[in-house]
């Protein structure tokens, strides 16, 4: 599992700078490389300077909010998993999610834990594009046993897939 935990940096893009920093904290703890910053201008810039293999924002940011960031990155052509949170759902979840191709979208307060198992999942399939075995494209990880599917996150309204070519 620590392969996949550092097969891609994660980018934290959230304007609470405690919940940013909480964030960080337990994506670092599990294993993971994660870099933040404060808004979708911020992330851009850092999108673009370095290489992530994951972005997880915030909706309402100022300068630019989440969902223009990922409107921004699509229309570049970026396929980079996406991760959308936010406290005050304005927009339908499941538009978004099937608009702006994301991973997930969570409803904040979430469990630390749906992320984690989010992250984990997402990570996964870039490890098994990369490393797998016969370059299945499959969302999960590698686990002692072989592949394990990763359970919904609970609030996210796209729950994680398994593919078999």
């Amino acid at each position: 599992m620590n392969d996949v935990k550092t097969a891609a940096r994660i980018l934290v893009a959230e304007d609470r700078e405690w919940l940013r920093e909480i964030l960080l904290y337990r994506l670092r703890a599990e294993g993971f490389t994660a870099d933040g910053c404060a808004d979708g201008v911020e992330a851009a810039k850092q999108l673009g300077s370095s290489e992530y293999g994951l972005l997880i924002t915030d909706l309402d940011m100022p300068r630019k909010n989440g969902m223009d960031l990922v409107r921004e990155l699509r229309a570049e052509g970026c396929t980079m998993p996406v991760i959308l949170m936010s406290g005050s759902i304005t927009v339908d979840p499941g538009e978004v999610c099937a608009e702006l191709g994301l991973v997930a979208f969570l409803q904040k307060p979430f469990p630390m834990e749906d992320l984690l198992v989010l992250v984990a999942g997402v990570l996964g399939v870039l490890f098994a594009r990369k490393r797998g075995p016969g370059g299945a494209e499959r969302l999960g990880r590698e686990s002692s046993k072989g592949w394990a599917s990763v359970p919904p996150a609970g609030r996210g309204p796209v729950p994680p897939v398994v593919r078999d070519n």
